[in-house]
């Protein structure tokens, strides 16, 4: 399989994530557990669990937009029972697999997990285009199997670039189809259609005392607009 293009590695459009801001934002992330996979344990002969686009800079933590969404797909596989070591091994086997940085952000593949393994649907098989079926690539054994691809997967809410394979853009929360995160739109900030940062507009909006028309004149935005960010970091903060 051919590898994966990268984007565009100009630092300003990869976005720019706190560790408390990612687990706000994956809801099923642990704040604690994402230092882990980041830094690997104190104690533990097992260093990080991801590639990161940024080192840490003075202690500080950040994860861009996909570091972000691998580990999205960490986090989701670790709330449905998968283990550090199956997940680190699929990792390695992932990456050498698709050529890869970010193999869990990529749309060449949809994941299922359970227990025991993970496992790598790979869309582009030949013969399962051939057989009209799907095929499992068993990540810790190396096998593939036929199985039936489940609807509801890591990939819903993510747009993907066709040339790169990569995700461009998600849709964090489902009840909020307005707001999207795309590293090259107010530095990855969950954002509107406008480009205005929801925390831009809720800022604003406590500092004028809850008066959604009066920030909407301001930024020149709908006030539906104005409440919609509200309400959405209102949402993100109960997650915190």
């Amino acid at each position: 399989m051919g590898s994966i293009a990268p984007l565009n590695r100009n630092p300003l459009a990869a976005g720019f994530y706190t560790v408390p801001e990612a687990a706000r934002l994956i809801e099923v992330g642990d704040a604690r557990r994402i230092y882990g996979w980041l830094r690997g344990y104190p104690g533990s002969a097992m260093g990080p669990l991801i590639r990161r686009d940024f080192q840490p800079i003075d202690g500080d933590e950040e994860l861009s937009f996909l570091d972000l969404m691998e580990m999205r797909a960490i986090e989701y596989f670790r709330d449905h029972g998968v283990k550090a070591r199956t997940m680190r091994r699929a990792l390695e086997e992932a990456r050498d697999y698709l050529k890869a940085e970010h193999p869990f952000a990529t749309d060449h593949i949809a994941f299922r997990a359970d227990e025991k393994f993970v496992y790598i649907d790979d869309i582009l098989k030949r013969s399962a285009k051939e057989e009209h079926d799907r095929l499992l690539y068993n990540l810790i054994t190396k096998r593939f199997e036929s199985y039936t691809l489940l609807k509801e997967t890591i990939t819903r809410g993510v747009e993907f670039d066709p040339g790169t394979h990569l995700p461009r853009q998600w849709t964090p929360r489902a009840a909020f189809p307005t707001v999207k995160i795309n590293p090259r739109v107010s530095y990855g900030r969950p954002a509107l259609a406008s480009g205005i940062a929801t925390i831009t507009l809720y800022d604003a909006w406590r500092a004028e005392g809850g008066n959604y028309d009066e920030v909407a004149y301001w930024f020149g935005v709908p006030s539906n607009d104005v409440q919609a960010a509200v309400e959405f970091e209102e949402e993100l903060a109960k997650a915190a």
